[in-house]
């Protein structure tokens, strides 16, 4: 046998089991009025969260377009002014090659800020999927300098002997680009330490840049966020997906100024267990 107590919203009721007891009813509708009241707590807040990943998603939204508004037409306009000079009669050819050099490089930059929109849309979306495998840290570090294009000669590598990283290669990729393009974009000399030790493969990119503002290290891995420092080019999404991305590896990242001056960002991917043997190629 069960009977119901009316909670205070006049919808629905707290279902009780046993025998209906007058002497319990005074209890019952105590149980009542807190259960209204948790009722009524975890619909606020959930109205809440709701409102707030709303205007979430709409900050998010508005700033992509004003990112394809505002920071996609600088590298656009300065590749269609460099095309427009070199198809010009009388330009010296020592011109058309600075030209070229000028649109492969602004191309590049474009190539990385769509990409970054992108990788953020997949991120913010939550369909992000690693397709991890077994890799040498040489490869994914020679990829990421590959893509860099003609300011890899500006880059210092350190590297230890460093066994197989099981991790997904594009991804991990897109992570070393960012990090290098932000360093070059603030500084002459760059380096890179990679190594493998009990915390897993540590990468820590370093600048002689003017580093950050003491007042923003808790923020430069948030969408959309420039520094006082950063430069007028760039989505601000690069250390946000950086972070999205090492993360989904189930690693860290931290930003910090040096000592000597510039600056520090890096990432750790915990290590798994290397298989023993690595499987040759196949010829098809």
């Amino acid at each position: 046998m069960a009977w119901s107590v009316p909670l205070l919203d006049g919808q629905r009721s707290l279902l009780i089991e046993g025998k209906q007891v007058p002497a319990l009813e005074p209890a019952a509708q105590a149980v009542a009025i807190l259960a209204s009241n948790a009722l009524q707590r975890v619909e606020i807040e959930e109205k809440a969260s709701r409102a707030g990943v709303d205007a979430e998603t709409e900050r998010v939204r508005s700033a992509v377009l004003s990112s394809v508004s505002h920071d996609l037409r600088t590298p656009l306009a300065s590749i269609l002014g460099a095309a427009t000079t070199l198809t010009e009669e009388g330009t010296p050819a020592e011109a058309k090659v600075e030209l070229a050099r000028s649109i492969e490089e602004e191309s590049r930059r474009l190539a990385r800020q769509l990409d970054n929109l992108l990788q953020m849309t997949v991120v913010q979306g939550g369909a992000l999927k690693l397709a991890r495998e077994w890799v040498p840290p040489s490869e994914l570090l020679g990829a990421a300098l590959a893509s860099l294009g003609r300011p890899v000669e500006k880059v210092q590598l350190r590297m230890d002997a460093t066994p197989l990283v099981d991790a997904d290669p594009g991804a991990v990729e897109t992570v070393l680009l960012n990090l290098l393009s932000n360093a070059l974009a603030v500084s002459q000399e760059v380096s890179v330490d990679s190594r493998v030790d009990e915390d897993g493969w540590t990468v820590r990119v370093l600048d002689r840049g003017p580093g950050f503002p003491s007042d923003d290290l808790e923020r430069v891995f948030e969408k959309f966020y420039r520094g006082q420092t950063a430069t007028s080019r760039g989505t601000g999404l690069g250390l946000a997906i950086v972070r999205a991305l090492v993360r989904a590896h189930g690693g860290r990242t931290w930003a910090c100024n040096r000592l000597d001056g510039g600056a520090e960002v890096g990432f750790c991917i915990p290590m798994g267990e290397a298989p023993t043997e690595v499987p040759e190629a196949i010829d098809e």
